[in-house]
């Protein structure tokens, strides 16, 4: 039986996970994590009986609480709450599909715990992944770019149809609204690309610059920072009201 815990199981990636578990009985969900969504975790807990869930936040976590008290599940909350799911016991594999940077600190903790990585979460790689490759070659584990590949390799078919099906749907935005603005003599896709690029090198200096980050706090660090200039500087250039 492989055991797994998966950060982010009420998004996209975490739903999908769960479709292939129901359909394994070698499988079994032993932890869970997600942002705000107590009704949809609720249901995943009712369904799969997972030892331990958590909560983004303290108010979704009481309300978790209540909604479940009922069941043999603990429920806990924030980064403390995803550091403890990522290094649970019971676990062999930790599908990581949170958004944004918030999987980087997780992640490291269950490589250091010995965990298996399915990684869906580009920032962690982008940001960190200076730290995290190294690491999981030194601590041998297993780390793979999507959360289909590392479950179970001969059962990931349909996860990536859904995985291809979702990014097709992306490309399709990208492409329409170019196509349309650049009728319209606003931009074409060669700009989208290059702001693209612009942004992926200004907001990670310590990947295509100089910068030096050695942990993973300071990568996010930086790029807090950065982020935080990028929207000060958007606000003073709004023309004020009249």
């Amino acid at each position: 039986m492989k055991k797994i815990a998966i950060l982010g199981s009420t998004g996209s990636i975490g739903t999908q996970t769960l479709e292939v578990v129901r359909g394994q009985k070698d499988l079994q969900v032993v932890a869970l994590a997600a942002g705000t969504n107590v009704k949809k975790m609720e249901e995943q807990i009712r369904e799969f009986s997972p030892s331990v869930a958590a909560m983004w936040t303290q108010e979704a976590a009481a309300d978790l609480r209540e909604r479940v008290s009922d069941l043999n599940v603990r429920v806990i909350w924030g980064m403390e709450g995803l550091l403890e799911i990522a290094e649970f016991p019971e676990s062999q594999v930790l599908v990581t599909a949170i958004v944004g940077m918030i999987g980087i600190r997780p992640t490291i903790a269950a490589i250091r715990a010995g965990k298996n990585i399915a990684l869906a979460n580009k920032e962690t790689l982008v940001c960190a992944g200076h730290i995290i490759m190294p690491l999981a070659e030194e601590c041998g584990v297993e780390l793979l770019g999507t959360s289909y590949e590392s479950i179970r390799r001969a059962e990931d078919r349909e996860l990536f149809k859904a995985l291809c099906e979702e990014l097709g749907d992306v490309m399709l935005q990208v492409l329409m609204h170019s196509q349309i603005a650049a009728e319209e003599g606003r931009f074409a896709i060669e700009d989208v690309v290059n702001m693209l690029a612009q942004k992926l090198v200004r907001r990670h200096p310590h990947v295509f610059g100089d910068q030096k980050a050695l942990t993973a706090e300071e990568g996010l660090a930086s790029w807090n920072a950065i982020k935080a200039q990028e929207k000060a500087h958007k606000h003073n250039k709004m023309p004020e009201n009249p």
